[in-house]
């Protein structure tokens, strides 16, 4: 992969402040991209912005946004309109996780419709902004987060729906738009040392345990570790691929 093919190319990252989000928006500023940040995490946006900044983008435009919503969602694509001018690769990592509760008919309808808002018209609702653009320029690439548990099941039912939904989501999209120039993939990982991860081990020491055993690698991945595929799979290297899973999970789904 040659570094060089990200100078000045226009890319957004949802879910920028921490986590994946934050490591593939370094990864991309590291080589020279112009990356569009965005997060509902407003100082943490800040620092991320800052640290993209400092490890060498070629511009940064970072704005508050709450993908869930559809008004917001809007203007923060115009702002990438009116400060790039174009947007080349798309990554939409913005998700949440499904609060805990004692069995699966005890989850209440507010969760559900939060947790789903969030991951799955989120991600909609980002695509089709992004689809628009790359649909009038003949090309683009879009990576969105889905998870390893998008291809089993996990013990959280409405996360674990939102991920299999993105996936669908991906193909579907992959599919009808291919022959346009446009490259759709999910990145599928399995427990990454992020916030998010570290928040579903709150429900007690037995839910790490059972993570770090799923995993025959016998550790959780990095955030660092998922940029590096995020960025092959929008780089000319994956240039053949589109529609696929790409699963970076120490094994997880292989036992």
């Amino acid at each position: 992969m040659n570094d060089d093919e990200f100078a000045g190319r226009a890319v957004s990252v949802t879910g920028a402040a921490h986590g994946i989000g934050r490591a593939a928006a370094l990864a991309f500023a590291a080589r020279g991209a112009r990356v569009a940040l965005s997060d509902i995490d407003a100082p943490g946006l800040e620092d991320a912005a800052r640290a993209a900044a400092a490890a060498g983008a070629a511009a940064v435009l970072a704005r508050p946004t709450d993908i869930a919503d559809a008004a917001q969602v809007a203007r923060w694509f115009a702002a990438i309109d009116a400060a790039f001018g174009r947007l080349d690769c798309a990554v939409n990592n913005a998700g949440i996780g499904e609060p805990a509760a004692a069995s699966f008919e005890e989850q209440t309808t507010e969760n559900f419709d939060r947790v789903v808002g969030v991951n799955v018209r989120g991600t909609w609702l980002c695509m089709r902004e992004e689809i628009r653009r790359m649909k009038a320029q003949g090309a683009g690439a879009i990576v969105n987060l889905a998870s390893a548990v998008a291809h089993v099941a996990s013990p959280s039912p409405i996360y674990t729906l939102t991920k299999h939904a993105i996936l669908g989501l991906t193909r579907s999209a992959a599919a009808t738009h291919a022959a346009l120039g446009i490259r759709v993939n999910a990145m599928c990982p399995g427990a990454i040392d992020t916030d998010l991860t570290r928040g579903f081990f709150q429900r007690g020491p037995q839910v790490r345990e059972r993570l770090l055993a799923a995993h025959p690698i016998g550790r959780m991945g990095t955030a660092e570790e998922i940029a590096g595929g995020i960025v092959w799979l929008c780089s000319k290297d994956a240039a053949f691929m589109t529609g696929a899973s790409l699963l970076m999970d120490g094994g997880y789904t292989a036992v």
